[in-house]
């Protein structure tokens, strides 16, 4: 009977810590998430570079577009996403760095969008300055929270976050 009961405890004791969340989930997940915010900053900078080579209409509207589709997947993706532990603040800083991103293609980027292709005058260029400053601060705002949501979720999993080089 002991054998028995031996053998049952340590089942349930491999079956509770392979349920659980381990470093290399952790680690597994930080780069899917990595991965998906390098995503969102290289889309920003293909719109914000179709700005500054002075594209035509289509060019920028296409670039918007794949920003605007791939900010919907990675928020079906993240919403869909079970949570990773208890706190599950690494996924939900995710989703609020989605958010705010999707918000300023919306909003921001849109409205840029429009001043770019209509009349230039000064209050098009001051428009265009306060847009570009809000863009800025918002997106600035939601990299260092996410970034604080890393660190933090590093530091409890115990592993270090690799600097790209």
């Amino acid at each position: 009977m002991n054998k028995t009961s031996c053998i049952i405890s340590l089942l349930i004791a491999v079956f509770l810590v392979s349920c659980g969340s381990t470093q290399q989930s952790a680690i597994d997940l930080n780069d899917t998430i990595v991965a998906d915010q390098k995503q969102i900053m290289d889309k920003e900078d293909k719109l914000i570079a179709t700005f500054n080579a002075g594209s035509d209409r289509k060019t920028v509207e296409a670039a918007h577009k794949d920003m605007l589709n791939l900010l919907n997947s990675l928020e079906k993706k993240y919403a869909d996403m079970e949570p990773f532990d208890d706190s599950d603040t690494f996924r939900k800083a995710m989703i609020e760095l989605i958010s705010t991103h999707k918000s300023i293609t919306e909003k921001e980027f849109r409205e840029m969008i429009d001043i770019y292709f209509g009349e230039y005058n000064e209050e098009a260029n001051r428009k265009w300055k306060n847009l570009a400053k809000m863009v800025n601060d918002k997106a600035g705002s939601a990299n260092d929270k996410w970034l604080t949501a890393q660190e933090e979720f590093a530091k409890q999993y115990k592993f270090e976050i690799q600097l790209e080089q």
